[in-house]
């Protein structure tokens, strides 16, 4: 699930730059609809922005999942709550 986030995050970024660059006219052929179109700038930046998110999702994701195995690796050296004290005889 994780992986997935990654890569539909990296394609987002790629698009929208693509997208971006060619609503500036740097990028593609001039018969595209997307061709000097000021609308495509602000969709591919939105999109690319959109890509960020999802890919740094992906770095909270790894990052807690990582914690958590710490956590639970961690051993307590205290005694849990059902465990029952031992009576000692009376000296």
């Amino acid at each position: 699930m994780k992986k997935i986030l990654l890569i539909i995050g990296g394609a987002l970024i790629a698009f929208g730059i693509l997208f971006q660059y060619q609503g500036r006219g740097l990028i593609g052929p001039e018969s595209s609809f997307m061709y000097y179109n000021k609308d495509w700038i602000f969709y591919g930046t939105g999109i690319w922005i959109s890509g960020i998110i999802i890919c740094a999702s992906f770095v909270l994701l790894y990052i807690r999942s990582k914690l958590m195995v710490k956590q639970i690796d961690r051993k307590s050296t205290r005694l849990n709550s059902s465990h029952v004290a031992l009576s000692r005889m009376p000296s």
